[in-house]
């Protein structure tokens, strides 16, 4: 429940919170005095103890005082710490760290965080110039059987490689002269390329019948920050969840749709979901397969 709130200021508050790496639990309430932000505080804590109270608030409840960043940020501290105390966070299982990084110019220690958590494994939420993706590093075999599962899609789904820029292509797939020459000057941008793959990609990650790779170069500085700190390409699928059609597109509701089974989200703004389009190089001449926010005309 939010008392006197507009979504603008909700959204406002929880980024900067998620800049402070403060967690985004499940349930809000938030109010404009002291007095009645604090009692909602409390009752939310107490409630918690209480099998009714757990099913009106949620298992981690999070009580936001809203008028001031400054008094955002007393409060949400003082609810933080009830709440660990209660044992909120780990009943409400919500474990992903949240990251707030600026589109335009990314903070490197935000970027640094971002990719020890991606080497050690982990699984990624992260902004693409089209839509939110899933993502992972590609000899990490667990964390794309994670994303498989997150998605409930088979292992043989067909991932995308994301690449900083086409000095990697030439590793991960195998490109003719006049090819090469398209897709350099279409890149960075919205499109994803099927190409033949190398010897150098694992089996797990091409299309086994076809043994092709899809490949993308997107122009977001937030991506180009992350590859670029970790020297080496990502794997990705877009982030559609079980029962949807499209892809998520607010990092907060990411957070608390699916923060307690990944281990990262990187907020990059609310981003609103489309499609890239689908180039195949085949039989000598490039084909496109889906249309999307990519101009297709180059290709066709």
């Amino acid at each position: 429940g939010v008392f006197g709130l507009s979504d603008k200021e909700l959204d406002r508050i929880m980024r900067t919170l998620g800049s402070w790496g403060l967690p985004s639990l499940p349930c809000y309430f938030g109010a404009r005095s002291w007095p009645l932000g604090l009692g909602c505080c409390l009752l939310c804590v107490v409630c918690r103890h209480t099998p009714l109270g757990r099913a009106v608030f949620g298992a981690g409840a999070c009580v936001i005082i809203f008028g001031s960043v400054e008094l955002t940020c007393c409060t949400s501290v003082f609810s933080f710490f009830l709440s660990v105390g209660a044992g909120a966070q780990e009943e409400s299982g919500m474990t992903a760290e949240f990251l707030s990084i600026h589109p335009d110019n990314p903070q490197p220690r935000f970027i640094k965080m971002a990719c020890n958590i991606l080497r050690d494994g982990g699984v990624a939420v992260v902004p693409t110039d089209s839509s939110y993706a899933l993502c992972c590093m590609m000899e990490k075999k667990d964390a794309m059987e994670r994303i498989a599962r997150i998605r409930q899609i088979s292992k043989r789904h067909n991932f995308t490689l994301i690449c900083r820029d086409l000095s990697e292509l030439s590793t991960y797939a195998r490109v003719e002269n006049s090819f090469f020459r398209l897709i350099k000057n279409n890149t960075p941008g919205a499109y994803t390329f099927i190409l033949p793959a190398t010897k150098d990609v694992p089996r797990r990650v091409m299309n086994e019948k076809r043994r092709t790779i899809g490949i993308r170069v997107p122009k977001c500085n937030i991506l180009e920050a992350l590859l670029a700190e970790l020297n080496e390409p990502l794997m990705s699928c877009s982030l559609i969840l079980p029962g949807e059609e499209e892809a998520e597109s607010d990092p907060v509701e990411i957070n608390h749709k699916i923060g307690s089974i990944v281990d990262l989200i990187i907020d990059g703004g609310v981003l609103y979901p489309q499609a890239t389009t689908v180039i195949r190089f085949e039989d000598g001449a490039p084909i496109v397969r889906r249309v999307g926010i990519g101009d297709p005309t180059p290709f066709e």
